[in-house]
């Protein structure tokens, strides 16, 4: 089956709302696969993931996510599931909730172990807007995953290494050196370079011309 065979959905798909207490219990046990092959592979830096749970535990919205039914297991009776859009939202709030990768040692936001009974029912009620596509096929599915991550305007080269490594922890630290008017919070990173180093960095590439302002 090719593009040309993709048929019209009969209706369109609607949003439900699940809370993120059932979408981690179907992780953890197996039955959302967050990692598909047509998936890309992780590329969030930990200022995104600190952000993105900072917005939940503010309640504020984030984008609806995506999923379908993947296989039915007819000897145990269970349905597994495999997330079409959301993976890194998905899998973020997994690792908060257990506190590992990038929340296992940090201080950017107040881990969830430390969140009062309270505060860990309110963030496990959160309600995700989630469009289930269920069992429309894995062709259609591959479709509307293009479809969902595609844009109409092509970047260039230069604003698509700015979109994905400009905020990256290397990228800040360069700026560090060479700019001196640039301005760095520890929301953004753990590397703060001390002014008096920065001063004799930027005095050195400006005394012998290392850059000019074009390349900086």
């Amino acid at each position: 089956m090719t593009k040309h065979d993709l048929q019209k959905l009969s209706e369109s798909i609607p949003t439900n709302s699940v809370k993120i207490i059932e979408l981690y219990n179907k992780i953890d046990a197996g039955l959302l696969d967050t990692q598909p092959k047509y998936q890309r592979k992780l590329v969030w830096k930990k200022q995104h993931k600190y952000a993105f749970i900072d917005t939940i535990l503010m309640n504020f919205p984030f984008p609806e996510i995506y999923i379908a039914s993947s296989d039915i297991d007819i000897e145990k009776m269970v349905a597994t599931e495999v997330v079409v859009d959301g993976q890194q939202r998905l899998t973020t709030i997994v690792d908060y909730i257990k506190g590992e990768g990038d929340f296992s040692k940090q201080e950017k936001t107040k881990p969830f172990k430390d969140l009062t009974p309270e505060e860990k029912k309110e963030f496990l009620n959160y309600k995700v807007s989630v469009r289930d596509l269920k069992d429309i096929g894995e062709l259609l599915i591959k479709e509307i995953f293009q479809r969902i991550n595609s844009t109409e305007y092509s970047l260039n080269t230069v604003e698509k290494n700015n979109a994905q490594y400009g905020d990256g922890e290397i990228a800040i630290f360069c700026k560090q050196l060479v700019d001196p008017t640039f301005s760095v919070t520890n929301e953004e990173t753990d590397i703060i370079i001390y002014i008096e180093k920065r001063n004799s960095m930027n005095n050195f590439f400006k005394d012998y011309h290392i850059f000019n302002d074009n390349d900086q």
